[in-house]
């Protein structure tokens, strides 16, 4: 009698351990999401790639922004292209990764905000990054893609015609936005694009008051300021 009361026990222990663990699988899941797009964002591929080309810490020469734009003024079009793919690419595993993790579009559009504040603020370079850009447009790509088409439309045309990168950043980003809520993508969604837009108009706040100033210049006349 005493071992079977025993046996009993252990069975309802270990039942009640297992309805804990699985009631803090989401949980976990959730937590688990939202770090690892925090870190994959904070890679900057800009520093890192700059880093081991040169030696020196690409915050400090040009627009001192560890981004593709900067890095094209230096190492030039192959390398831009490198960066700007590589971190469109670390938003989009940071969205499929949470994606697969917990099939929830709320936490699918934290972990993506994860993404581009770590970006911005990254813990390995003194939260001192770049300006989210590029790694927006990457979280996006799974979850609004036809907003994301609206974004590179206007990005494009604006760079072209005005050739001012800060103002085809600001436009595209707004449309983004714009296009999130027209189309119809979930709230979460909308709420992320909506963060992400303020984000990267307070991380162009210099470029802005600049505009407002008539003294934001064009890549070429950066390009000739700098030759």
């Amino acid at each position: 009698m005493g071992n079977f009361c025993s046996i009993e026990y252990n069975s309802l222990a270990n039942f009640t351990v297992s309805l804990n663990l699985t009631a803090a699988e989401p949980v976990f899941s959730t937590i688990t999401a939202v770090i690892l797009g925090y870190l994959l964002g904070s890679i900057n591929f800009g520093y890192i790639i700059y880093k081991i080309k040169t030696g020196k810490d690409i915050r400090t020469v040009g627009s001192k922004n560890p981004g593709a734009s900067n890095i094209r003024r230096f190492l030039g079009i192959k390398y831009y292209l490198l960066v700007l793919a590589l971190d469109i690419l670390k938003g989009i595993l940071a969205v499929m990764i949470a994606d697969w993790l917990t099939n929830d579009i709320t936490v699918v559009s934290i972990a993506g905000g994860a993404a581009i504040i770590g970006h911005s603020y990254p813990i390995w370079m003194g939260f001192k990054g770049g300006k989210s850009v590029a790694v927006t447009i990457g979280v996006f790509i799974p979850i609004a893609f036809w907003a994301v088409v609206i974004f590179a439309v206007s990005y494009f045309t604006i760079a072209a015609f005005l050739k001012i990168v800060s103002i085809a950043s600001l436009s595209g980003s707004f449309l983004l936005t714009a296009s999130a809520i027209l189309f119809g993508y979930p709230l979460p969604v909308q709420l992320l694009a909506l963060f992400s837009f303020l984000l990267i108009v307070y991380r162009h706040r210099t470029n802005i008051a600049r505009l407002l100033k008539n003294e934001e210049l064009s890549y070429k006349e950066i390009n000739k300021e700098e030759e």
